[in-house]
């Protein structure tokens, strides 16, 4: 069931993917990042938001993610980099999301195992989600120049 409003749903995926033809400030993808000492010691140059929230799973020692509206995976793919005994899921309304992500982050399979197809806005939206999560987070993404700190 989606949530009616007046937004052009059909037109988002190429606008977002049209953002990241132009992002040269910010990388997408940890993949030389790590944990050392109990924090992650950041090789990539990941937006300080994203840090915020990564920072946070490790300290509370969250075993399970859930990202609302989570696009591509690409974050979903990097919490498990970094943390890989967390069980991941999310959500996005749009599956051209997630076929985004496959095609230009070559986002695994494995991220979207626990990925729904769903509106996240409708009243009792996750009641039928076959499992539960203990952090659960969302964020706005939509120009990168234009994020401001958390």
């Amino acid at each position: 069931m989606k949530q009616y409003d007046d937004y052009e749903w059909e037109t988002y995926t190429s606008m977002y993917k049209h953002q990241y033809d132009t992002v040269t400030d910010v990388d997408v993808l940890v993949n030389k990042s790590s944990i050392e000492d109990g924090k992650i010691i950041y090789r990539e140059n990941i937006h300080e938001n994203i840090r915020t929230i990564y920072d946070l799973i490790l300290k509370l020692n969250a075993q399970s993610v859930f990202e609302c509206g989570c696009g591509g995976g690409q974050h979903l793919y990097n919490i498990k980099k970094l943390m890989p005994y967390i069980k991941i899921g999310g959500c996005d309304l749009l599956e051209t999301q997630i076929n985004f992500g496959r095609e230009t982050f070559k986002v695994t399979d494995e991220t979207y195992e626990n990925v729904y197809i769903c509106d996240g806005t409708i009243p009792n939206a996750f009641e039928e989600l076959p499992e539960k999560f203990e952090f659960v987070f969302t964020h706005r993404s939509s120009t990168f120049k234009s994020w401001k700190s958390i």
